[in-house]
């Protein structure tokens, strides 16, 4: 028996599309990938713990190391824009 892990990821990108489709019109340039780029890559990692695959790192597979590569990196992203506007806004 394995997860119909196809099928949870396809009801993800669907329910995806609708919130963004909800969204689109309020939401500044850039925000919704960064969202969609967040949303996906956290429930990629997750989705890879019921996968049949090998796990060679600590326990994880490649994809879920890309997985925390791609949030680490949205991280430092968000954390420099705060940065920039909280700098910006004593002026």
């Amino acid at each position: 028996m394995r997860h119909p892990t196809q099928l949870y990821e396809s009801v993800f990108a669907f329910g995806m599309f609708l919130y963004i489709q909800r969204v689109k019109k309020n939401a500044k340039p850039g925000k919704l990938f960064d969202m969609f780029m967040i949303s996906y890559f956290t429930f990629r990692f997750f989705e890879e713990f019921i996968r049949e695959e090998s796990r060679p790192i600590l326990g994880f597979t490649i994809f879920q190391i890309i997985c925390a590569g791609v949030l680490l990196t949205y991280l430092i992203k968000a954390l420099v824009e705060n940065y920039k506007s909280k700098k910006s806004d004593k002026r």
